[in-house]
């Protein structure tokens, strides 16, 4: 059983009132312990079974889903002949739906009158209720708080104390306030409170927060948070129910995963794909609000004799460090990447040709004046750089480079070494 469906199943066991769930069908597919006990009292109901028909758990609502099925949910009263006697019942079904999709259909209801006085049965099937409650958020892996109307701690379970590393969490409770907790304002916990005050279930979603006792300011929690309500035997929500889900290790995986698609793994730098896709949403962004955008093309010179003369590994660390040179050079906001061999290009956003021309000249220069170590050998390397300004009237990404292109083969035919313009 998933984590929610569990959590579901506590907080509807956990419920004073009798309530069932039917499927989409109108077959029963849960009956907490309330209900299993008033049904037990209704003669003209069968004992309740799973998969059974509405129609034969709880004959006396026949009339009321046939009017929920067409309009909704449906609030009404009726009364319910049980023990030779007549009960006033008040009855709520509401649909349970997914992206529009109808699930099943939630039965509660409650005698108006509380003319049913409690019976041992029942006290003791309540209490088993509660310590099934209270072994099950013990057991939990999964953390779990809950809180008072005006959002007080008040009760938490271990994994909840592991997770926001709290080492006594005893001493926060009445004393933490969600509703008042900057923290939980701002990462959305605060508004999903009041959602819940009103009996909606709310799905939080992904969000990144600090424990209470952080190892150092960086520390961060990845989480998938949902609120849920529990409402009391007079209908009311007197507890808000809020469960974690650690996703920190997986948000880690996804970021290591994503790093390894977009990333060239020799040098660091964008792969061809990745510097492509941001390239082209760097151009949109150009285009829309204009400003400027210039693109280098970088060629180390004479490359195969590097390989040729001290190996494929001394070729390797030159292109390490030419990235490594270029990181010391660029803003962060620049974006370099690998296009192949030892071809690169850099999008310089906001910026005009002339600066670039100025960057990729000190460039060209530092990588004449100061050649690469290697393992306390010196490989000298010069590059060649094309560059290109983005003009009004380029319709794709693919103009820009194919003029900074031009102006590379124009710097590498004109004797390398050297920087090209575009005209």
């Amino acid at each position: 059983m998933s984590r929610e469906k569990m959590l579901y199943r506590i907080a509807l066991e956990h419920l004073a009132e009798p309530t069932v769930v039917l499927d989409s069908q109108l077959h029963l597919r849960h009956c907490n312990a309330a209900a299993r006990t008033w049904l037990a009292e209704d003669a003209a109901a069968e004992p309740p079974r799973a998969g059974q028909p509405a129609r034969k758990v709880l004959p006396w609502l026949r009339e009321e889903l046939e009017r929920f099925l067409i309009r909704g949910e449906v609030t009404t009263d009726c009364p319910v002949m049980v023990e030779g006697r007549s009960v006033p019942l008040r009855v709520t079904l509401s649909r349970l739906q997914e992206e529009g999709r109808m699930l099943g259909v939630m039965v509660g209801w409650r005698d108006l009158n509380d003319g049913r006085p409690l019976d041992l049965q029942l006290l003791a099937s309540q209490r088993a209720s509660e310590d099934r409650f209270q072994r099950l958020m013990e057991q939990a892996p999964f953390a779990i708080a809950m809180f008072s109307r005006d959002g007080w701690l008040v009760q938490v379970n271990p994994a909840w104390a592991h997770l926001w590393e709290v080492p006594r969490p005893a001493e926060l409770l009445h004393r933490f306030n969600l509703l008042t907790d900057p923290q939980s304002q701002a990462v959305g916990y605060a508004l999903a409170f009041r959602q819940a005050l009103q009996g909606e279930t709310v799905d939080v979603g992904e969000v990144e927060v600090k424990p209470f006792a952080p190892r150092n300011d960086s520390q961060r929690l990845a989480l998938h948070s949902r609120v849920y309500p529990l409402t009391g035997s007079d209908g009311q929500v007197h507890t808000v129910v809020t469960v974690h889900e650690d996703i920190s290790e997986r948000k880690r995986l996804e970021r290591a995963l994503k790093n390894i698609a977009s990333t060239d793994s020799l040098t660091g730098a964008c792969n061809r794909l990745h510097f492509m896709e941001r390239a082209e949403r760097e151009f949109a962004r150009y285009r829309r609000y204009r400003g400027s955008l210039s693109l280098l093309m970088l060629d180390l010179d004479h490359f195969k004799h590097v390989n040729d003369t001290h190996g494929h590994h001394a070729g390797d660390g030159v292109l390490r460090q030419m990235v490594q040179r270029c990181r010391q050079l660029f803003r962060e906001t620049d974006l370099l990447g690998r296009l192949g061999g030892e071809e690169f290009a850099v999008l310089l956003p906001e910026t005009a040709l002339a600066q670039a021309q100025i960057t990729a000249e000190r460039l060209c220069r530092e990588m004449a004046e100061q050649p690469i170590v290697l393992e306390g050998q010196s490989v000298a390397v010069t590059v060649s750089i094309g560059v290109a300004q983005a003009q009004a009237d380029d319709r794709s990404l693919e103009e820009l480079l194919r003029r900074a292109d031009q102006a590379l083969y124009d710097a590498k035919h004109g004797g390398r070494n050297r920087v090209n313009c575009a005209a």
